[in-house]
C-alpha cells in the first residue's frame, strides 16, 4: 500500500537529483562544454555525452527508490519494524557517502594506493 508520504519523499528526492545533475550539466555547458567520453577511452569508438546523465539520474532515483518503498512495505508486513529499517538504510547511505567522499579526494590527490584498493575495502 502506497501512502502519500513516502510518495511526496520520492518526488523530493528526485527533484533533488535532477536539479543537482541539471545545474551540473548547465555550469559546464556555459562554462567549457559538456563533456563527452568515448567508449575504452579509444577515440575511434564513440563518445557517450554527460547529457545523458540529465536523463539517467532521475529515472534512476525514482526507479530505485520505488523498489527500496516496495523493500519497506514487504518488510513492515513481515516484522512491523521499519523504525530501525530506516536507520540501517540511513546508515549504510552515510557510509557509501563517506566512501564516495575518501574515493573523490583519493583521485584528486592522485593517491593511487587507496583508489585501486576499495574495492577490498568495500568487501570487508
Amino acid at each position: 500500500m502506497k501512502s502519500q508520504n513516502t510518495t511526496k519523499i520520492k518526488i523530493l528526492i528526485t527533484g533533488i537529483v535532477s536539479l543537482l545533475i541539471f545545474s551540473f550539466l548547465f555550469w559546464d555547458y556555459f562554462h567549457d562544454g559538456v563533456a563527452s567520453h568515448h567508449i575504452l577511452n579509444k577515440k575511434e569508438l564513440p563518445a557517450i555525452s554527460n547529457w545523458w546523465g540529465g536523463i539517467l539520474l532521475p529515472v534512476l532515483s525514482w526507479i530505485l527508490l520505488g523498489r527500496i518503498e516496495k523493500r519497506f512495505n514487504k518488510q513492515f508486513a513481515q516484522k512491523q519494524r521499519v523504525g530501525k529499517q530506516y536507520r540501517k538504510v540511513f546508515r549504510l547511505f552515510i557510509i557509501g557517502l563517506f566512501c564516495a567522499i575518501l574515493i573523490a579526494i583519493s583521485f584528486t590527490y592522485k593517491y593511487t594506493l587507496f583508489i585501486d584498493n576499495v574495492i577490498y575495502l568495500l568487501l570487508i
